[in-house]
């Protein structure tokens, strides 16, 4: 249905009981208490619902059909040799034949990037799943400025989305297409903290350049 991010959150909102004796904080973490919840029963309800069996499998086979060519893509990037992927200058490579999955495993900080994201396969709703990237950011954001960046002050976002890229290629996570999608229809963007903002427009830029990446191209970059 049109707007079911914001309908989804105004009746969660609308289930806090005496809003008006909570203090903000308070308000968010019941809303994020209650929108867990919630979720978790309406999803559970759609795909128990004998009236919806044979819909849900239609929807479910044309998704895996749509996604596999883009999974397979993710698999084929993962494993181009380093060289031939953009980092940012602070971020030294020893082996220029390593693929892009063992280097960014190699690295300790940036594989627990990767790790963050592997965390939102376990995610049951979109709000723990963005979770999920914006704890990967953050270690990135770590990386970016203690490894051997000490001078630099304002992270650029073209070698935040690189490392990010990476840690992605690097995770368990290849159906971030899915996983976007979710978080697009079910949250209201409009209540997202800057932080929150940040890791979804991340994430959407992430799917849009899997789509539109050459990858013979990129083998042939360096």
């Amino acid at each position: 249905p049109e707007n079911r991010s914001d309908a989804l959150f105004k009746f969660c909102q609308d289930l806090i009981p005496q809003k008006t004796n909570l203090n903000q904080l308070e308000k968010s973490i019941s809303l994020l208490m209650f929108f867990r919840v919630v979720f978790e029963i309406v999803s559970s309800r759609v795909m128990d619902s004998n009236n919806y069996n044979e819909f849900n499998e239609i929807l479910i086979n044309r998704k895996s059909d749509k996604n596999q060519a883009q999974i397979n893509k993710v698999i084929q990037i993962s494993q181009i040799p380093i060289q031939c992927f953009s980092l940012p200058k602070c971020i030294s490579v020893t082996d220029p034949e390593m693929s892009v999955r063992d280097f960014f495993r190699s690295h300790e900080l940036l594989r627990n990037a990767a790790d963050e994201i592997s965390q939102t396969l376990f995610a049951s709703n979109p709000i723990d799943t963005l979770y999920g990237f914006h704890k990967s950011l953050s270690v990135i954001d770590e990386v970016y400025r203690n490894d051997g960046c000490e001078q630099i002050q304002t992270t650029c976002f073209d070698d935040m989305f690189s490392l990010f890229f990476g840690s992605f290629l690097a995770s368990d996570t290849t159906d971030v297409f899915f996983l976007s999608k979710v978080m697009n229809d079910y949250l209201a963007k409009f209540v997202l903290c800057p932080p929150f903002e940040y890791a979804l427009t991340t994430v959407e830029a992430l799917v849009i350049h899997i789509n539109t990446i050459d990858v013979d191209k990129l083998k042939k970059s360096k």
